[in-house]
């Protein structure tokens, strides 16, 4: 019987910030396993949550060798004060890792990216509710995942800073291995070991036809129809396979300039709260 096994090291954020590729990296590391699915859903997820962590466990880390260390990635879990608690109470002694990337970048990326889904039709204005960005009452998704300041102010809650590693999405895109390295580190593995990390995952993309990408991710009686039939494992897969072939890559419109000097004016006061705090000088996001 496979050995169930605690996470040793999440990446917990932030969206849309190079974590499919920071989690791609490490887990080419030997001493190191993840799961293959883009996200670890148990903390985030009630249904997953409701099953327990050792059958779960068996879901996401069946490959794993009973030697590795584990670790997990979801990009949700630091903006849900119940997902914090659960990682808490599931390994307290957890290391965790946070890439941040400039807030209206990621902003900008992250409704691309359900632009790509299919799940937004709105404009980026009319998303992130450009005339009522000081409302504290109408904050879009795209803004208030951004304001990390907050966020992380409540990983800190459960978690102590020597627990945390904080790393720039724009200086990890410059020196991926330098920080894989210092992960290695962190983490007591063998850190002569060197990732692929000519691979960028998760890249801007669109679909080349809208209806495919929906029906693989909307629920719909197709889908039922096949989960009846066929394993989740194998669904998932092919699901998967299908979503890579429709996609075609592409180089993102740049925003537009007014809604841009708007956001830098928007998010600078959070940006030098958060400096403090992480003892981080975040000056090139104010351009």
């Amino acid at each position: 019987m496979r050995k169930i096994k605690p996470i040793d090291l999440i990446i917990i954020g932030a969206q849309k910030a190079g974590t499919t590729s920071l989690n791609r990296y490490l887990s080419e590391h030997p001493e190191i396993c993840t799961h293959k699915r883009i996200e670890f859903r148990y903390f985030i997820d009630e249904k997953e949550y409701k099953q327990g962590y050792e059958k779960i466990f068996k879901k996401y880390y069946s490959h794993c060798n009973t030697k590795n260390k584990i670790i997990a990635k979801n990009i949700e879990i630091m903006y849900s004060l119940q997902a914090l608690k659960r990682l808490c109470k599931h390994n307290p002694n957890i290391k965790l890792v946070l890439t941040l990337r400039n807030p209206v970048d990621r902003a900008y990326s992250a409704w691309l990216y359900e632009r790509r889904k299919g799940r937004e039709t709105k404009t980026f204005e009319e998303a992130i509710n450009i005339d009522k960005l000081h409302s504290t009452n109408d904050i879009s998704q795209y803004i208030d995942k951004s304001l990390y300041y907050k966020h992380l102010l409540n990983v800190l809650n459960f978690f102590d800073k020597k627990q945390i590693m904080i790393i720039l999405f724009e200086d990890f895109k410059k020196n991926p291995l330098f920080f894989c390295k210092n992960i290695f580190e962190w983490f007591k593995v063998d850190v002569n070991f060197i990732p692929e990390i000519k691979k960028v995952h998760n890249k801007a993309a669109l679909p080349r036809c809208l209806f495919i990408t929906k029906l693989i991710l909307t629920d719909n009686i197709f889908k039922r129809i096949v989960k009846l039939l066929i394993p989740q494992q194998v669904t998932f897969k092919i699901g998967k396979t299908i979503l890579k072939i429709n996609e075609r890559e592409i180089n993102p419109p740049p925003m537009n300039f007014e809604t841009k000097q708007k956001l830098l004016a928007y998010f600078k006061p959070y940006n030098q709260k958060l400096a403090e705090l992480i003892q981080k000088d975040l000056s090139c996001w104010d351009k």
